[in-house]
């Protein structure tokens, strides 16, 4: 009679533990692939500016970067994690990279904490080529 209680109550804990896993993994999925996304737009974006050396522009460049960014229950994306560098190859232009280092991602399930998996740092760079270059 008290098979089944004893079967599901040695079933539950993994299977609790799976739906965490899977729920924080396609999170963690979600949240680089948005991260990827913003900062190659971004690049694109600064690709196409008339002038990357300016700070305006630059800065208009980290505003599509956050803005392009989806957090999906994490910590939002500032500007002052955005990075934008053009390379310069004879005093001109080259390539304009865009970067986001150290975007802190926590798990939202209590299964990650109590098992030790803390935060994980998200790094993503796009590299472009600067369409007015000659």
């Amino acid at each position: 009679r008290g098979g089944a209680v004893v079967e599901f109550a040695l079933v539950a804990p993994v299977l609790l533990l799976l739906v965490c896993a899977v729920i924080d993994f396609a999170r963690f999925f979600v949240v680089s692939l948005s991260l990827t996304a913003a900062v190659r737009d971004g690049a694109r974006l600064a690709a196409t500016l008339a002038n990357p050396l300016d700070a305006a522009q630059a800065a208009a460049a980290r505003s599509r970067v956050v803005a392009g960014f989806v957090a999906f229950g994490g910590a939002p994306l500032t500007a002052g994690g955005v990075s934008v560098v053009p390379t310069l190859v004879g005093g001109v232009v080259n390539t304009v990279t865009v970067q986001v280092t150290n975007y802190r991602f926590t798990p939202i399930t209590p299964m990650a904490s109590s098992l030790g998996l803390g935060t994980v740092t998200i790094s993503r760079t796009a590299v472009f080529r600067w369409e007015r270059a000659s």
